[in-house]
C-alpha cells in the first residue's frame, strides 16, 4: 500500500471550473464539468466525506460533485492512495477502507472521527479495460473542510490528519498501519468586521512532499 504525498486541496471563490482542472491534473483524472474519472487503463475507486454533496457511480470509478457553490468558500482536500495488488486479489470488505480524519483547530483539543469509506467493487468499467495496468488500484477520497473559526474566534491555521484503515475478510496474523498524511491549512477566512478589498486568498495549494506546510499561493 502507497500513501500518496499530503492531498493537494482546493480553496477560493473563484469560479469552480478551472480549480478542478488543475486538481484534476495534479491528481492525474480526467474531469467532465463536475464528474471526475480515471484515466484509461487504469481502475479507481472514489469515495468522498458526507460534508461534500456527491454522488458516486455504481462501480465507485466516477465521483460527481453535487454543484459548483459546493466548491467554495471552503477547502475541499483529496487524499490520494495506491493499493500495489492485481484486481483479483479479493481479501478486502465491500467497504474496504474507512477514511479517518483528525482535525485540530482554534486551540482546541484534535478531534478524532471516521469520515468516510472506500470501496473497492468486483466491476470494471469499459474505459479501465484500455491497455489495463492490472497491478494496482488508485484509491481517491475527497474531503470538504469549513475553514471559517467558530463565533468571533480569532482564524487560526488548521492541522488536518488523514489515515486509512484496510477492513479485510480474514483479518491477516500481522499487519503493518499505513501511515498518516498531514496537512497544514492557512488561515483563509475573511475578517468579520472591515473591509476585505485587498485581501488575498491562496486558489490552489498542493503539498510537494510528505509533512510539508502549505502557504498561500501568490494571486
Amino acid at each position: 500500500m502507497e500513501v500518496a504525498k499530503p492531498a493537494p486541496v482546493i480553496r477560493g471563490r473563484s469560479r469552480p471550473r478551472p480549480a478542478l482542472g488543475l486538481l484534476a491534473q495534479e491528481l492525474q483524472l480526467d474531469v467532465h464539468d463536475l464528474t471526475f474519472s480515471g484515466r484509461p487503463g487504469e481502475r479507481i475507486a472514489f469515495g468522498a466525506a458526507a460534508g461534500l454533496r456527491h454522488t458516486l457511480s455504481p462501480d465507485h470509478s466516477k465521483l460527481t460533485v453535487g454543484a459548483r457553490t459546493d466548491l467554495t468558500d471552503r477547502w475541499v482536500v483529496v487524499t490520494a492512495a495506491r493499493l500495489r495488488r492485481d484486481w483479483t486479489w479479493d481479501m478486502l470488505k465491500d467497504a474496504s477502507f474507512t477514511v479517518e480524519r483528525t482535525l485540530e483547530r482554534d486551540g482546541a483539543a484534535p478531534v478524532t472521527e471516521e469520515v468516510g469509506t472506500l470501496e473497492l467493487r468486483r466491476t470494471v468499467s469499459a474505459t479501465t479495460q484500455l491497455r489495463p495496468q492490472r497491478d494496482f488500484t488508485r484509491l481517491i477520497f475527497f474531503d470538504a473542510i469549513d475553514g471559517h473559526p467558530a463565533g468571533c474566534a480569532f482564524p487560526r491555521p488548521i492541522r488536518v490528519t488523514y489515515t486509512l484503515k484496510p477492513t479485510f475478510t480474514t483479518p491477516p496474523a500481522q499487519t503493518d498501519p499505513l501511515a498518516p498524511v498531514t496537512l497544514d491549512l492557512p488561515v483563509t477566512a475573511p475578517p468579520r468586521r472591515g473591509t476585505t478589498e485587498n485581501q488575498v486568498l491562496p486558489g490552489l495549494g498542493l503539498g510537494a512532499r510528505r509533512g510539508a506546510e502549505l502557504g498561500p499561493t501568490p494571486p
